[in-house]
C-alpha cells in the first residue's frame, strides 16, 4: 500500500479516536433544540454533528459539548477540499477562523476570544489581494479598518477612538468606481 494511503487511514483512525462521542447526522428525527442547546434523544449532545448541504456541494462537521458548540468546526467539498475551519467554545467563537476560495488561497482570517473579535481580521480577494483588514482589541472594540476595492485602490481608512472615527490621509471614499471615472 503506498505510503500515501497508509498515512491517510491512519489520520482518520486517530480522529475517530479522539472524537468525543457519536457522530450524528443533522437530519436525526431524535435531534432536537431546546433552550438554545441541541439534543440527542432529549439529553444534551456531545459529539460531532454532519450536516451536507448538497446545494453548495458541503459537508459540515461540527463539535458539540453538552448541548453546545466546542471544538472545532470545519467545511469541506463533497470531493474533500477544505473550505471552512472554525474553532468554538462553550458555544462562542473561539480562536482561529479561517475560510478559503474553491481554488485553494486565503479568504478570511479572524481570531475570537470567548466570542469576541480580537487581533487583525483579513478578507482578501480571490487573486490574493486584500478586501479588507480590521484591528480589535482585547475586549473586542474596533481599533481601525481598511479597504481596498479589487483594483487595489483604498477606499476606506480609518482609526477609532473615544467612540469615534478618524479618517486617514489617502483614503479617498468619494473616488467613482469602475467605469464612472
Amino acid at each position: 500500500m503506498p505510503t500515501f494511503k497508509i498515512l491517510i487511514i491512519l489520520g482518520l483512525i486517530a480522529t475517530a479516536a479522539c472524537s468525543r462521542g457519536p457522530t450524528i447526522e443533522n437530519s436525526d428525527p431524535q435531534l432536537s433544540m431546546a433552550a438554545g442547546r441541541l439534543l440527542f434523544q432529549g439529553k444534551p449532545f456531545t459529539g460531532t454533528l454532519r450536516s451536507v448541504v448538497p446545494a453548495l456541494g458541503e459537508v459540515e462537521l461540527t463539535q458539540y459539548h453538552d448541548g453546545v458548540e466546542h471544538g472545532e468546526s470545519t467545511v469541506h467539498t463533497l470531493a474533500g477540499a477544505l473550505i471552512a475551519s472554525r474553532e468554538y467554545r462553550n458555544g462562542a467563537k473561539h480562536g482561529v477562523h479561517r475560510v478559503w476560495f474553491p481554488n485553494g488561497n486565503l479568504r478570511l482570517y479572524q481570531r475570537f476570544n470567548n466570542g469576541q473579535n480580537v487581533g487583525q481580521s483579513w478578507l482578501w480577494f480571490e487573486d490574493k489581494r486584500p478586501a479588507e483588514f480590521k484591528m480589535f482589541g482585547k475586549n473586542g472594540q474596533i481599533l481601525a479598518a481598511k479597504m481596498w476595492r479589487p483594483t487595489g485602490q483604498i477606499y476606506l481608512n480609518y482609526v477609532f477612538e473615544d467612540g469615534g472615527s478618524i479618517g486617514m490621509p489617502g483614503s479617498k471614499v468619494c473616488d467613482p468606481v469602475g467605469d464612472a471615472r
